[in-house]
């Protein structure tokens, strides 16, 4: 079985350390035996089990101030770390490190060896040693020396940010996993531990945001993601007892602003441990917008992934609560003005109509996509145009991926798509008007090589009062890319405006229709 790295950190350098010290005691005496030919020698063993009583009682006077003094060492500096991380990143780190059973057993053994070194020094007498008492004594003082160092790493290694997270989480998911296995039990105690763990790891995630730490705060962002598909997975054997909502949840921060009615529905429904996750969530996204885009970005995934999850489960309400948190998302966005968030986020969002797609939920995809239309006709509205594009590319990729897959919705989703665009008022609105009128002539290109050619003069009836200078210079632009790849780096790494060789044949057909009469 393969050695725990962790444990490796601290157990090779006590191995080191137990070696030399060994090594150091057992060469001198060798050599010192051989160099002094003269006199007669002693074995080792004999020289250790039956010491001079005047030395052994002057050595163990000394060993218990020296234990004593490792002791204040390991104290002083284990108390300021501790306090340092728990300053920094959460308060739980105090608890989480006075629990842990190695610091127990460490500082217990060198409590132990102090108590142990006084009494036997009180134990001398003219006519007894205590042989036995002061091997021990001498073996606990040696362990204790050797111990110090590896102790430091192990403390080390237990107060990383990444550790910390990993023990919260797991430490909630196994509570779960043990009331769902006993079929019942202490549902008050569950409930606590997993408000609890949320809320702390949030707190690390909005610490590391306050000190740049990314890595941190991405480790927890993904922290609440593994509790919350582990937490799914159990989700159906749970009893519904863990569900209520007592009165120290309902005076949560997160849920004491909730009128009554809204609570019963989170109980009725059973989702309010999803609302405590994506309500920590919101809390970290809205704290990175336009500072740790990143982290938006994890958010988003991970968001996407817990709906997976409840897909997985056929939980309705779950995965609308994941749909509504994904409209929470994108309104803060745009109400920041950070666009390449929105971009990313938006990209999630088209991803969760396709995981929707694939598992037959035809309804919250058609809502995913009325929602998409909408925020992209909101960023119509305030000017942001490269919003409004990108949620027309958006929703001509779903539409593709529901006529490829036959859905009955293809229809109302192709009828949604075509209502995004409005007149143009002003230079920056006109922009998004040609980019959504691109993004439905791709989605025309493509019927038209599947061979759905009524669907593609859908697309050109309601494009057939479009001024004729516009749809040459958008035929144009659309011909002349040759690259599925952007010419910079972007996060979603292909052009919106490329079409396949196959596609880009039907274009000439496409625009060729309006120079025909137009339809009656």
């Amino acid at each position: 079985m393969a050695r725990n790295p962790k444990q490796a950190s601290w157990l090779l350098p006590l191995v080191i350390l137990v070696g030399a010290a060994g090594l150091l005691f057992v060469i001198p005496h060798a050599i010192d035996i051989f160099l002094d030919f003269g006199n007669e020698h002693h074995r080792l063993w004999d020289l250790l089990t039956h010491p001079d009583p005047n030395a052994a009682e002057t050595a163990v006077g000394n060993l218990s101030q020296v234990t004593s003094q490792v002791l204040g060492i390991a104290i002083t500096v284990v108390s300021i770390i501790v306090q340092l991380a728990a300053t920094r990143y959460t308060p739980r780190i105090t608890e989480l490190f006075f629990k842990d059973p190695v610091n127990f057993l460490v500082t217990g053994f060198f409590v132990i060896a102090t108590i142990q070194s006084q009494w036997v020094s009180l134990t001398f007498g003219p006519a007894y040693v205590p042989r036995i008492g002061i091997a021990v004594a001498m073996i606990s003082l040696a362990i204790s020396l050797v111990m110090i160092v590896p102790y430091f790493v192990y403390v080390f290694n237990f107060l990383d940010p990444k550790n910390v997270i990993s023990r919260i989480r797991r430490h909630a998911s196994r509570q779960i996993q043990r009331y769902a296995g006993a079929g019942g039990g202490a549902a008050d105690k569950t409930q606590t531990e997993i408000v609890d763990a949320l809320e702390q790891v949030a707190d690390v995630a909005l610490n590391s945001i306050e000190q740049k730490d990314k890595i941190i705060a991405m480790a927890a962002v993904d922290a609440l993601r593994e509790f919350g598909v582990a937490y799914l997975e159990l989700k159906p054997r749970i009893p519904a007892a863990l569900f209520a909502m007592p009165a120290v949840l309902r005076d949560n921060p997160d849920f004491v602003s909730l009128n009554e009615e809204a609570v019963q529905a989170f109980v009725a429904r059973k989702t309010w441990p999803e609302m405590k996750l994506f309500r920590q969530y919101q809390m970290i996204y809205n704290d990175s917008l336009n500072r740790m885009r990143d982290l938006n970005y994890l958010v988003a995934i991970n968001t996407r992934i817990i709906a997976r999850s409840a897909i997985h489960i056929a939980d309705e309400h779950a995965i609308r609560l994941a749909v509504r948190y994904f409209n929470t998302f994108m309104r803060a966005t745009l109400n920041a003005q950070d666009v390449r968030t929105a971009y990313n986020v938006l990209n999630q969002y088209r991803l969760l109509g396709e995981d929707l797609l694939a598992a037959g939920r035809e309804k919250e995809l058609l809502e995913v996509a009325e929602h998409i239309k909408y925020y992209g006709q909101l960023a119509f509205q305030t000017g942001i145009s490269f919003v409004t594009v990108t949620a027309a590319y958006d929703l001509c990729a779903l539409n593709e991926a529901a006529h490829a897959q036959k859905a009955s919705c293809s229809a109302a989703l192709l009828e949604s798509f075509l209502s995004l665009d409005k007149e143009s008022e002003t230079e920056v609105q006109e922009q998004s008007l040609r980019g959504i009128r691109k993004a439905q002539i791709k989605l025309a290109t493509y019927f038209l090589v599947v061979g759905a050619d009524a669907l593609a003069r859908r697309i050109y009836k309601d494009m057939a009062s479009e001024p004729r200078d516009r749809l040459r210079s958008i035929h144009h632009e659309l011909s002349r890319v040759e690259s599925r790849e952007f010419w910079e780096i972007i996060d979603r790494g292909t052009n919106f405006d490329y079409l396949e060789p196959e596609r880009k044949t039907k274009l000439d057909v496409f625009f060729g229709w309006f120079e025909q009469p137009a339809p009656g």
